[in-house]
């Protein structure tokens, strides 16, 4: 469906087939404003060409269609609306979504509202609650009265409480058996088919109980019926109750989740008593149940708020109390104003040294800066050559007099979202930002310029902003945003430092440095991948040497698709002694029927037994019919047992090397994390891992060191460790982090990944302390930490914290005065923390 009309902004719809019942009416009121076009999308290419046309795309479902969309590199320049009914609140979709590029989530109910918010922990700001509406027009309305006659009208499947209905009109007809109960809906679940007519015939209810199917004219069948009844579990609101209450048929309402924000209470029945007393009861007032949909309902309001919410999202300075900081501070110069307190005295002072030495340091020849301002805080920096923007032509006009005759400046009147029409000749070397994010209001501006600013493409970017929210109460041309937020976008940059405040009872601004990514450690083809697994597992082959491969017992194992026909064997196996070997790093290449073995097997002393074994497993039943990407299985009866007792635990945090609950993936970026460790420990130097879980890693280093020191509170852990690497220089020890053990300064290097966020607030400050209590005066504190920002649709149970960039640089400097980060991004070791990372990764030092 298209509507062309002249100049209009252009607004998409995106839909799937059949999931467009909702959008006739909004279409029909939106193609007053914009030019339409409905998109019924089969294949994802659609979105594509459609996000291409459109300046507003519609995704009426927060489904595969938003996922997909918001994900997309155009998404960040178009205007994004998402209604999301009810069901998709109970599926995972929200978490996959990229919420930077949507900028309206539409609800149509308050209790929905909440519980994504919750769930999900979205951005209220960008949530509308816009409850669907009901044109009044389509649904003839007279004074009813009490009568025999009640409709049921919707899907029947588990959400609109099938069985509860039933049972109900059960009741109703064994205390009067004139009622009837006429349905209007389709089955989604044949279940319910046999289940309905099992029951109406065990009830006796084969002839009050009429189903008529799905029927398109609602308001001519239900002009004969004299109650609505609902049974629902949970609802957004039930658009067939409203439609018959406009009508002026009673409404018999179970008290689904959310029904009392929508109705009032006295439609609503939480008892099947009390639904029969509502139909008994004398009231009944027709006025009355078209009246609460008029004034709470009307589709006309609906249309309105609609309207207005994607003006909104246009024009955002319309809901600033008519503020426009563009205005102001055009106004403010020419009134004769300053930039502000941060380009004068001390503040400037700071700026100018921190960037002047960055400048030298970096060997700068060129930077470009988003706010020149007036001019005054340019002085204070040597710049070789200079490039100024600026939204307020006032400004650019002032520093253009200012600096006449220096041709080294150049000044440019900026629009947001307009970098590359301006007539820059070559490319800086820097992009600077100061004390400008926050100034911008408007919501769309600041995304254009933080796009703009990452489209120089310059290897330097220096912002000093907000990066921590301000406890006092900002003034009307000042706006708090988290940045971290919005970098999550920006691919191939990373944060290499934050400087704090030199100054923090003038300013709430720190600097903040970005690089492009300087890759350190990756793994690109198979072959990295073998030689990962192998390099990784070598401390096992001295392990196997000494193996006794008698009354040997495959305990658990995987079978996992690494490229098509080859396939990763691994398997952890038990002897008599009770001694657990992980073998790892076996590929299996299906169309050859080669297994290949990696070198710290295939060396060893007991290759031709753990040949034998591999090749049983392989010949075994396991792994027939199964055409998964990853086949976990678990032999071992004591095992088995605690993975059905502990299964969250399993999948959330006990990742089992050799096991399906370690899938090759997440075991290349745990391998990639201790290969970066071992590049700061030397062959004399005592190290300490803790938390060490299962004992992988304190392995692997083992094999650099003097001694390792590995210890965890899980006893479990610990004595796996023992019996799976049994390695002479590694003592196991069980223990909490944040009591450790051990006297000062005994280690040169401290590992400890993925620890803090499994502690209690108010404990993680103790953790660090000991870590700088028991390393030496040179020792590194290696750690590394779930990225919080990019895994705020990662709900994991067992984290009580997950950090930012600055809540964990804010902790580190507190115990330690030199800080170098890295971090992991697509199976690759960066310098800085990545714009994208899940994982930070700190290299500390006293």
């Amino acid at each position: 469906m298209e509507s062309n009309v002249g100049n209009k902004m252009k607004l998409a719809f995106f839909v799937k087939e059949g999931l467009d019942n909702f959008l006739e009416e909004i279409i029909i009121s939106l193609s007053k404003k914009y030019e339409i076009k409905k998109i019924i999308i089969t294949k994802y290419t659609q979105i594509e060409e459609g996000m291409e046309w459109a300046d507003i795309c519609w995704f009426e479902w927060c489904d595969e269609l938003l996922i997909y969309g918001s994900k997309l590199d155009i998404a960040a320049h178009k205007y994004i609306v998402c209604r999301l009914h009810s069901y998709e609140s109970f599926t995972n979709y929200p978490s996959l979504v990229n919420w930077i590029n949507v900028n309206k989530l539409i609800v149509v109910a308050k209790h929905i509202k909440d519980y994504i918010c919750e769930k999900f922990k979205l951005d209220t700001n960008k949530i509308t609650v816009i409850p669907n509406g009901i044109d009044l027009d389509k649904y003839t309305f007279k004074e009813r009265r009490q009568g025999y006659n009640i409709a049921y009208v919707g899907y029947i499947n588990y959400k609109k409480g099938p069985m509860l209905l039933l049972h109900t009109f059960k009741a109703i007809h064994d205390r009067d058996n004139r009622y009837k109960l006429y349905i209007a809906g389709l089955f989604q679940d044949e279940r319910y088919i046999l289940y309905f007519n099992q029951m109406i015939q065990e009830m006796g209810l084969s002839e009050n109980v009429i189903y008529e199917g799905w029927k398109d004219n609602l308001n001519e069948w239900m002009e004969d019926k004299n109650y609505i009844l609902c049974t629902s579990v949970l609802e957004s609101q039930n658009i067939s109750v409203m439609q018959a209450m406009a009508k002026g048929i009673k409404p018999i309402i179970h008290g689904f989740v959310g029904a009392y924000d929508v109705y009032r209470e006295k439609y609503i029945w939480n008892t099947i008593n009390e639904a029969y007393e509502m139909i008994k009861e004398d009231e009944y007032n027709s006025i009355e149940y078209r009246n609460f949909i008029k004034d709470n309902y009307m589709l006309k309001n609906q249309m309105e708020k609609i309207n207005a919410a994607i003006e909104l999202i246009i024009n955002p300075n319309n809901n600033n109390n008519g503020f426009n900081y563009i205005d102001y501070w055009d106004k403010r110069y020419l009134n004769k104003g300053t930039s502000g307190l941060g380009s004068y005295g001390d503040l400037a002072d700071f700026k100018g040294e921190i960037i002047n030495e960055f400048i030298k340091d970096n060997n700068i020849n060129s930077a470009i800066e988003f706010g020149c301002g007036d001019g005054n805080q340019i002085k204070k920096i040597k710049y070789p050559k200079y490039i100024g923007l600026d939204v307020s032509k006032v400004s650019v006009e002032k520093c253009k007099e200012i600096f006449l005759g220096d041709s080294n400046k150049e000044f440019h009147l900026y629009k947001p979202g307009m970098i590359h029409d301006l007539d820059i000749e070559t490319k800086p070397d820097m992009a600077v930002c100061l004390d400008v994010l926050y100034h911008i209001i408007d919501e769309q501006d600041f995304v254009k310029t933080l796009d703009d600013i990452f489209r120089t493409d310059c290897s330097h970017i220096i912002f000093y902003t907000m990066l921590k929210k301000p406890e006092i109460q900002l003034s009307q041309h000042l706006k708090y945003r988290n940045i971290f937020d919005y970098l999550s976008k920006y691919k191939g940059y990373t944060i290499k430092k934050i400087i704090n405040q030199k100054y923090p009872e003038q300013s709430y601004s720190d600097f903040m440095v970005v690089e492009k990514e300087d890759e350190q450690i990756s793994v690109k083809c198979l072959q990295d991948v073998i030689d990962n697994l192998n390099e990784f597992s070598a401390p096992i082959q001295n392990i196997i040497n000494s193996y006794e491969f008698s009354n040997v017992k495959i305990l658990a194992g995987k079978k996992e698709k690494v490229a098509e026909n080859y396939f990763l064997i691994e398997f952890i196996i038990q002897n008599g002694k009770g001694m657990k070997l992980t073998l790892i790093g076996i590929i299996m290449d299906e169309i050859n029927q080669r297994i290949m073995y990696p070198e710290y097997i295939r060396i060893s002393n007991g290759f031709n037994d753990i040949d034998i074994l591999t090749k049983q497993l392989i010949d075994s039943n396991i792994f027939d019919n199964n055409e998964a990407n990853i086949i976990n299985f678990v032999l071992d009866e004591d095992l088995k047992k605690d993975v059905e007792s502990n299964r969250l635990v399993y999948l959330w945090e006990r990742a089992i090397p050799g096991t399906g609950f370690m899938p090759l993936s997440g075991y290349l970026n745990i391998i990639l994390r201790y290969k970066l460790a071992k590049k700061f420990v030397n062959v004399d130097d005592s190290i300490l891992e803790a938390a060490c879980g299962f004992g992988y890693g304190a392995a692997y280093v083992s094999g650099g060191c003097k001694t390792v020191d590995a210890l965890d509170i899980s006893s479990e852990n610990i004595e796996f460790g023992k019996v799976a690497y049994p390695i002479k220089n590694i003592t196991w020890t069980e223990g909490n982090v944040t009591n450790l053990p051990y006297e000062n300064k005994k280690f040169d290097v401290y590992v400890s990944f993925e620890t803090m966020e499994h502690l209690e607030e108010d404990m993680v400050e103790q953790y660090l302390r000991e870590a700088s209590r028991v390393l030496k005066d040179e020792g590194k504190f290696i750690i590394s930490t779930p990225n919080g920002v990019n895994r705020k649709n990662i709900n994991n149970p067992f984290h009580i914290k997950e950090y930012n960039l600055y809540e964990y640089d804010t902790l580190l400097k507190k115990y330690f005065n030199h800080i170098n980060y890295y971090s992991q991004v697509d199976y690759t070791i960066v310098n800085g923390i990545s714009c994208t990372t899940k994982i930070m990764i700190a290299v500390c030092k006293k």
